[in-house]
């Protein structure tokens, strides 16, 4: 009778067990057939009036079906050329890491996977000789020549073993004076922001941490032509956490802090910035407006504070789209639209310095089916007064 009690409760088991597998295997059917089926990095090459110089299509096969992304960031080279990181999980979730250079008729001239870089590069900088280094978030310095080719991969922790490893990924580079770069992210003690100023070819690093208070997140780092650096993004205290706010900060060319300034409001998200000619600060940030359907953004909103700290103006833009592009030359808008004929367009705008719309372009794209786009996700101006706009599709 015992035997036949557990026979029963073992064909029980089996029983449900049979059937939480099946239920596996349909969930898993299911996800692979909503996986995406295909994407592709894309690289459009557009004049300095906006038109539509060139596009190349860069098919990315192996791509991870069901959690697929592609980052692409361009970086601008003299020259005949356009140099581009392209960065996307396989199927095996390993990252996927490639050098592309694409002349300016489009041709894709050279195509290189480098399989030793496995960490994800946030940002590019080019200098003057033509070598461009790319960074990743574990502070690696991963330098390029001109021609896509790999010259070194050297930590910044290796170039200075006392700098302080903070835990925190780095969140933004910039170029600094006499071809050396700044570094910015968090500091693992609360409250703090670390800034490197980094020579890699005098293989020399300072380190400058800067007690903030609060919660401060990295966006966005640049050495102001006084030598010091801003530094901005999201921040948080006990009275707004796990909320934020846009936030910049000013030292002098010794890291002090000078002085800091909280912008907009609560939940507010900061874009970016630039300094301008006359030494001031020009913040985008993106409001949160209420309307009858809930909280949307769908505005940006343009601070300007002085060197030391003060508020100048404030305005919100009748532009109702996001920039992509901030620099004291002016803005850049970018976004797929679909048109008449059902296939895609990219729509651009460029304002000038003063705020005005100096032209607005709508530019065919390539025959294609796919699901969605992130067409614009990085774009650069180029040596010869273009842009190089850059994104991927994916196909589902």
């Amino acid at each position: 009778m015992g035997g036949s009690k557990i026979f029963k409760t073992n064909m029980e088991l089996i029983t449900i067990f049979c059937i939480f597998a099946i239920l596996g295997l349909v969930l898993i059917a299911g996800c692979i057939e909503s996986g995406v089926s295909g994407a592709e990095a894309v690289v459009i090459k557009i004049s300095p009036g906006g038109e539509k110089i060139s596009e190349t299509v860069i098919p990315c096969s192996g791509i991870h079906q069901t959690s697929p992304y592609i980052r692409t960031l361009p970086a601008k080279i003299s020259g005949n050329g356009s140099f581009v990181i392209i960065q996307y999980p396989n199927i095996s979730t390993e990252l996927i890491t490639r050098a592309v250079i694409i002349d300016n008729n489009g041709k894709m001239i050279k195509d290189t996977v480098f399989p030793a870089i496995d960490k994800d590069i946030f940002d590019l900088i080019a200098f003057e000789n033509d070598t461009v280094v790319a960074i990743s978030e574990d502070g690696i310095l991963y330098s390029f020549s001109s021609n896509g080719d790999l010259v070194s991969g050297t930590s910044v922790f290796e170039l200075d073993g006392e700098i302080t490893k903070s835990g925190y990924t780095f969140a933004s580079a910039a170029p600094a004076a006499g071809e050396e770069i700044v570094l910015a992210g968090e500091d693992k003690k609360p409250g703090y922001v670390q800034i490197l100023n980094i020579s890699p070819e005098e293989k020399k690093v300072s380190e400058t941490r800067i007690k903030i208070g609060g919660m401060p997140w990295i966006h966005k780092v640049i050495q102001t032509d006084d030598g010091g650096f801003l530094v901005g993004g999201s921040y948080s205290d006990s009275a707004s956490f796990p909320h934020s706010r846009p936030w910049i900060a000013k030292t002098d060319d010794n890291g002090s802090l000078l002085w800091e300034n909280k912008l907009g409001s609560v939940n507010d998200s900061f874009i970016d910035f630039y300094e301008s000619e006359d030494g001031e600060y020009h913040i985008i940030y993106a409001a949160q407006v209420t309307g009858e359907n809930g909280s949307y953004r769908d505005q940006y909103i343009e601070a300007i504070v002085d060197n030391s700290g003060n508020m100048v103006s404030t305005a919100n833009d009748s532009i109702l789209k996001y920039p992509k592009l901030i620099s004291k030359d002016g803005l850049i808008f970018t976004e797929t639209i679909s048109g008449t004929d059902g296939g895609k367009k990219l729509h651009i705008i460029k304002t000038n310095a003063e705020g005005e719309t100096e032209w607005d372009s709508l530019c065919e794209l390539s025959e294609s089916s796919a699901t969605s786009s992130s067409i614009g996700s990085g774009i650069v101006r180029t040596v010869d007064g273009g842009y190089l706009i850059t994104g991927a599709r994916y196909y589902y």
